[in-house]
């Protein structure tokens, strides 16, 4: 009779145990994809600056406050990594630096809307070389759209500054989810939840496609 009661009152305790288990386990975001393709070889496209090639360096056509904007750009996803798997610099010589981003020119207009994703745009160029290597300089712009006023242009700059440091990073494919920084057209400023777990998951995964040498 006594054996049994121990018996039981184990089995009580070991269900305790794990409901509280269950209930503080914290729920993550799935990553999204950050490959795009596949190398001659078949292996997948994987990028992302090495350890190695830290700091990255940023170089921003100096155009109104445009410089500024990419360097808060940069320190948002310095930021992002915690244990320091980026750093980047701002530079002066376009010769130097291993991503460009051009700015067209702002011209202010009347037109301003509550949705500030519509009053610019932008795009990003790269390549990988017949050595595996990304082709540096990458190369991105991002444009006002015409006739916007500055209250509406400048966030959204920001946003898709920010939206494409963190593609020059590796994370080449944009997100599905419209509440990402990473999606087609931002519409929040900060990286969310699942652009970090994305970042975090890339920066632990080997690369299929390197930094060359001589940058």
């Amino acid at each position: 009779m006594t054996r049994r009661m121990l018996f039981l009152t184990g089995a009580v305790i070991t269900l305790a145990l794990q409901g509280c288990d269950e209930a503080a386990g914290p729920e993550r975001p799935e990553p999204y994809s950050f490959t795009m393709g596949r190398l001659a070889d078949g292996f997948p496209l994987i990028f992302r600056w090495t350890e190695e090639s830290l700091p990255v360096k940023f170089w921003a056509e100096p155009k109104n406050s445009f410089p500024e904007i990419v360097g808060r750009s940069i320190a948002t996803w310095e930021a992002a990594a915690i244990y320091g798997e980026f750093r980047g610099v701002m530079v002066r010589d376009s010769s130097r630096a291993d991503v460009l981003i051009f700015a067209d020119a702002f011209v202010s207009g009347p037109i301003q809307v509550d949705n500030e994703t519509l009053a610019c745009e932008g795009s990003m160029m790269w390549t990988v070389g017949l050595d595996t290597n990304i082709v540096l300089p990458i190369r991105v712009r991002i444009a006002p759209r015409f006739g916007f006023n500055a209250s509406t242009v400048n966030p959204c700059l920001q946003k898709l500054s920010n939206k494409f440091v963190g593609h020059t990073l590796g994370m080449l494919v944009p997100s599905p989810n419209p509440e990402d920084l990473l999606s087609g057209q931002p519409m929040e400023e900060q990286p969310s939840p699942r652009d970090l777990a994305t970042f975090v998951t890339l920066y632990h995964t080997v690369p299929t496609v390197g930094v060359p040498d001589t940058r």
